[in-house]
């Protein structure tokens, strides 16, 4: 079976009508901030936290420094 564009295009309108569309769909997804490098919030680090978190985002850079990785911190949400 050759694949042009014509089922291309009813194959993804079947997958979304079955299930595929939708706010987990888009999760799924979106990358994962650890798949970058470090996730800061695994060391703590909370984004739009008022509390002082130096010593959480001091640890996050210590061990990107030591592991020679990048360190990815989430945006911040309001």
């Amino acid at each position: 079976m050759a694949l042009d564009r014509r089922r291309l295009l009813a194959f993804t309108a079947a997958a979304a009508a079955a299930g595929g569309g939708g706010v987990a769909s888009a999760q799924a997804a979106a990358p994962l901030t650890s798949a970058l490098g470090l996730d800061a919030t695994h060391f703590g680090l909370r984004p739009g936290s008022a509390d002082d978190q130096s010593h959480a985002l001091q640890g996050a850079l210590d061990e990107a420094a030591r592991t020679r990785a990048p360190l990815a911190i989430p945006p911040w949400a309001r």
